[in-house]
C-alpha cells in the first residue's frame, strides 16, 4: 500500500471484466446460461426470459465486485466513487497497426481483419438490454468516449487526478500495471493486488519501463507480436541496461537476410564439401536455420543467429532494422495513448 490515505478514493472499473464473466457463463458446462440461449435458439422461451437470466448473473458479479471493494478498502459504501470505463467501438490503435487485436475478430468467411475499420461491441448496450443502466448502480458513474478504450480513459483519469485522488484501478489488462508509475494509484486484477515489487518479480522491469519492454517481447492478448528472437527475459536485459528502445544498439534490432539466396546455398554446400560436415553436424553447431538457408527458404537470421553462424561471411547477409516497429509497437502499448 502507498500513497496519501487523508485523499478521496475513487475506483477506476475496467467494464471489459464483465465480458471476460459473461463468456465464462456463457461457456460453463451445464451451466443456465447456454442451456436457456439454447431454448431461446429453439424457440421454446422468449428474450425476456434469457435476458433475465443474464440480468441475475450480471447483479451476482456486481455483489462480487462490491465484496472486493469492502476487502480492498475501497467500498462506496464509505465514500469511494466508483467509474465504470467502457471501450469505445472504435480502434484508434488500429491506424497504426492494422493487425492490432486481430486475434480476437469475428469475420465472415473470406473477410479480411483491418483493425481501422473493425468495430467492437458496445458493452453498454448489453446491460440496458438486461435492464441495467450503463453506470450499473445508483451511485456509479460511467465513462465512454467512442475513440478510446478502456485503459486508455482510466489513464487519462489517472494522469489528471492521481495528485488529489486515491485510485483503484480494477482491471484484467495487464497494460494497466503503467499506471503504478503515478503517485497515489494502486491496481487490482480484482481478484488480488498486483504491486510495483509484484511486477519487477514476474517481468523484471518497473512500470515506467513496462511499454518499452512489451513492445520487444510483444503483447499475444492484443495481437502484438514483438521482436523476433526477443523473449521477455531478453527484452527486460535490454530495457534495464539501455533504458528505451531508441538507446538499444540498433544491430540488437536487426533481423539478417540473404543478399542473394543462391549464392548463400551454394557457399554453404561448398562450406561443407570442403571441411567434410555434413548437414547434421552445421545444424548442431551452427544453428537449425542453416539447413532453411541452403534449401533457399525464407529464414531471417537475429543477431544472435547470425552470430552463431559463424562460418558464413557476414557480407552474404544484409540488415533490416526492427526499430521503427518496436517504436510502434510502444505507442499502441503506452498509456495513455496518444
Amino acid at each position: 500500500m502507498s500513497g496519501d490515505s487523508t485523499l478521496p478514493k475513487t475506483v477506476l472499473l475496467d467494464a471489459g471484466w464483465f465480458v471476460g464473466r459473461m463468456q465464462r457463463h456463457f461457456h460453463a458446462k451445464r451451466g443456465l446460461i447456454p442451456r436457456m440461449t439454447k431454448l431461446y435458439n429453439e424457440g421454446r422461451t422468449t428474450l425476456e426470459k434469457l435476458q433475465a437470466v443474464h440480468r441475475r448473473f450480471t447483479y451476482t458479479d456486481l455483489k462480487y465486485l462490491e465484496f472486493r471493494f469492502r476487502q480492498f478498502g475501497c467500498s462506496p459504501q464509505y465514500g469511494a466513487k466508483v467509474i465504470i470505463c467502457y471501450d469505445g467501438t472504435g480502434q484508434r490503435r488500429g491506424q497504426q497497426f492494422t493487425a492490432y487485436k486481430g486475434n480476437r475478430a469475428f469475420m465472415a468467411e473470406g473477410e479480411e481483419y483491418d483493425a481501422a475499420e473493425y468495430s467492437t461491441r458496445d458493452m453498454r448496450h448489453e446491460f440496458i438490454a438486461q435492464g441495467f443502466e450503463p453506470e450499473l448502480r445508483s451511485k456509479w458513474n460511467y465513462l465512454y468516449d467512442d475513440s478510446k478504450e478502456a485503459d486508455d480513459l482510466i489513464a487519462d483519469y489517472v494522469d489528471a487526478n492521481h495528485k488529489k485522488e486515491q485510485l483503484f484501478v480494477f482491471s484484467g489488462d495487464s497494460d494497466i500495471l503503467q499506471l503504478l508509475r503515478f503517485t497515489n494509484v494502486r491496481v487490482f486484477d480484482v481478484q488480488k493486488e498486483i504491486t510495483k515489487t509484484d511486477l519487477w518479480k514476474k517481468d523484471g522491469v518497473s512500470p515506467a519501463k513496462y511499454a518499452d519492454w512489451k513492445a520487444l517481447c510483444g503483447d499475444a492478448s492484443d495481437n502484438i507480436p514483438g521482436l523476433p528472437g526477443i523473449g521477455a527475459k531478453k527484452a527486460a536485459d535490454l530495457i534495464n541496461e539501455y533504458e528505451t528502445i531508441e538507446n538499444i544498439p540498433e544491430r540488437e534490432l536487426t533481423l539478417w537476410y540473404p543478399r542473394d539466396k543462391s549464392k548463400l546455398a551454394e557457399y554453404m554446400m561448398a562450406w561443407r564439401h570442403a571441411n567434410k560436415k555434413d548437414i547434421d553436424f552445421c545444424k548442431r553447431n551452427y544453428g537449425v536455420g542453416w539447413g532453411a538457408l541452403e534449401r533457399m527458404e525464407d529464414s531471417p537470421l537475429t543477431l544472435q543467429k547470425l552470430e552463431k553462424m559463424k562460418v558464413i561471411p557476414e557480407a552474404y547477409f544484409e540488415g533490416h532494422s526492427q526499430l521503427a516497429a518496436a517504436c510502434m509497437y510502444r505507442n499502441i502499448i503506452h498509456l495513455p495513448f496518444t
